[in-house]
C-alpha cells in the first residue's frame, strides 16, 4: 500500500473520498514521519460515520474488503487467507446401515476466525469448540442421495494464512434481560498453537456407569468362543477346540459328629 502511487486528484477532490488504499497510505506515511496520523480519512473512505462504532474485528473486515479490490489484494490475500471446508457426512452408523459414507463439503475462504470463548479456559477450547460438528438427527436429518440419515454438520481447516487473526467474541446477547452484554472470564491465550489446535477433538470414550452412578471400571473385550489349536508348522488345525469349562466347585461336607 505504502509502495503504490497516489493518483492525481482534480481540483474537486477534496469534495470526493479518498480510496482506501490511498487513505492508509497517508496514515502510515505520517507515521513514518513521526507525526500524528488522522484517520478521518481512512474512516471517510470505508464509508464510516464518526458517530458510528466499530469493534476492531468489524473495523478490519471492512479495510480487508476495500483492500482486496486494490492492487495491494495479490499481497494482502497471501498474507491472511486461508481455507475452510463446510463438510456434511453421515455418521459412522448411517454409513454402515447404507454401505457407504454420503457426505459434501464446500471450500471457503477466510480472513479472520470468530471465536466464543464464553466458558472457555483458553484459546485451545475455543478452537475446538469451533470446530466441534453439529449432529443432525430426528426431524432435521440429512437427506442425502442414499436415503435420510443422521450426519455431522461443521467445519475444519484446509489451509492456515501466514498470519492468522483469531477473534475473541468478548459480548454475547442475554436472552433474560434482552441486551448485549460484555464477558468477564478469563481466557488464557498461548505464545504458540500446535498443530492439534487446529484439528477436531476425537470422540470422548463412552463410559457404563454402575447403578450407583459411579463410573464402571474399563471391562476388556470378550474373548473368542473358539480357541484354535495350531499345528508345529504353524497352520492352525483342522477342527476348533472349545475351551475347557472350569471345574464345578466340590460341595461342601459336613464334619463328622463328635461321639
Amino acid at each position: 500500500v505504502v509502495e503504490t502511487p497516489a493518483p492525481r486528484r482534480g481540483p474537486l477532490a477534496r469534495f470526493r473520498p479518498m480510496a482506501p488504499a490511498r487513505a492508509l497510505r497517508g496514515v502510515f506515511a505520517r507515521l513514518g514521519a513521526n507525526a500524528t496520523a488522522a484517520t478521518n480519512g481512512l474512516t471517510r473512505a470505508l464509508g464510516v460515520s464518526g458517530w458510528q462504532q466499530q469493534d476492531a474485528q468489524e473495523y478490519l473486515r471492512l479495510l480487508v474488503g476495500a483492500l482486496l479490490d486494490a492492487e495491494a489484494g495479490p499481497a494482502l490475500k497471501a498474507c491472511y487467507e486461508g481455507r475452510l471446508e463446510n463438510y456434511l457426512e453421515a455418521t459412522d452408523d448411517e454409513a454402515e446401515r447404507l454401505g457407504r459414507r454420503p457426505s459434501r463439503t464446500r471450500p471457503e475462504p477466510f480472513y479472520d476466525v470468530s471465536l466464543d470463548v464464553a466458558g472457555r479456559a483458553d484459546v485451545g477450547a475455543a478452537l475446538q469448540a469451533y470446530l466441534e460438528p453439529e449432529l443432525m438427527a430426528g426431524e432435521n436429518r440429512w437427506k442425502s442421495d442414499d436415503g435420510p440419515c443422521d450426519a455431522l454438520r461443521g467445519v475444519r481447516f484446509d489451509a492456515l494464512p501466514p498470519v492468522l487473526v483469531l477473534h475473541l467474541k468478548r459480548f454475547e446477547y442475554d436472552y433474560n434481560y434482552d441486551e448485549v452484554r460484555k464477558l468477564g472470564d478469563r481466557v488464557d491465550v498461548p505464545f504458540a498453537l500446535g498443530r492439534a489446535a487446529f484439528e477436531p477433538a476425537p470422540p470422548a470414550e463412552e463410559t457404563i456407569a454402575d447403578p450407583d452412578g459411579e463410573p464402571a471400571e474399563a471391562v476388556a473385550p470378550a474373548a473368542a468362543e473358539d480357541s484354535v489349536e495350531v499345528d508345529a508348522d504353524g497352520e492352525p488345525a483342522a477342527e476348533a477346540v472349545a475351551p475347557a469349562k472350569p471345574a464345578a466347585p466340590a460341595e461342601a461336607v459336613a464334619p463328622a459328629a463328635a461321639p
